[in-house]
């Protein structure tokens, strides 16, 4: 290679890292004014939703996380136990109207 073909290469590397650095600054530009920085405070709804949990069950608002984990089980198991499907796959199953277990993922 010839020192004036080495050069336009080396030309051409630096255009490219230029147009790169360029592209990578424009993504951050987006991705910052995608993602705030700072977190979101509660939204009206979620507030509306506890304060109707709060009237209707004021004892939840002062368990402690245990005892609300422990509860939430509770009623999961009591929920599944009334279910007619023995498995999660059988429920998907049903609900896409496979009966006989023949389409895939």
């Amino acid at each position: 290679m010839t020192v004036e073909s080495q050069e336009t290469a080396v030309l051409t590397i630096l255009e490219r890292l230029d147009a790169i650095q360029y592209e990578v600054q424009q993504l951050r530009s987006v991705v910052s004014a995608i993602a705030p920085a700072t977190p979101q405070p509660a939204t009206d709804v979620w507030q509306l939703i506890r304060a109707r949990l709060a009237a209707a069950q004021p004892e939840l608002l002062t368990m402690s996380d245990a005892d609300l984990r422990s509860e939430f089980e509770r009623l999961s198991m009591q929920a599944a136990a009334n279910l007619p499907y023995h498995s999660l796959e059988e429920l998907e199953r049903a609900l896409r109207g496979d009966d006989y277990g023949l389409a895939r993922y």
